[in-house]
């Protein structure tokens, strides 16, 4: 009988068994941070580009807030994926690749509008030109 060696350098764990936690994803890991993700691209038509930002509360006031914030951009012709964009503007945060910037927002969903009229290119629009 003859025993075939694993293609694997350590033994693969039996069914049931979970990772331990130093095998955190990078999401597992920036959700437990507090970091959150903001993705903007177009739903009918993911071939013309995007971004994804990762982003986190730097300062504790309702309003006027500065936030720590990391982007990945897709270029335009390239499919968004979030999940290539969520890995790539965490990895970015992690690697201290982020600005702080001051984001007059009260609730999040004005945040996300902050951050979004921050990080969109307004091609075309007069005042950005």
């Amino acid at each position: 009988m003859t025993t075939e060696k694993s293609p694997w350098p350590f033994e693969m764990p039996a069914e049931g068994v979970t990772r331990p936690k130093q095998y955190k994803s990078l999401a597992e890991s920036a959700r437990e941070d507090g970091i959150q993700l903001l993705y903007h691209f177009d739903r009918e038509d993911p071939k013309l580009g995007g971004y994804t930002i990762a982003y986190r509360k730097s300062s504790p006031y309702r309003s006027g807030k500065m936030v720590d914030v990391a982007v990945s951009y897709c270029s335009e012709g390239d499919t968004f994926s979030k999940k290539i964009g969520r890995d790539l503007a965490i990895s970015n945060f992690y690697d201290g690749k982020f600005v702080q910037v001051p984001a007059l927002a009260y609730g999040e969903d004005e945040l996300h509008d902050c951050l979004r009229e921050i990080f969109t290119w307004h091609i075309g629009c007069g005042h950005c030109e």
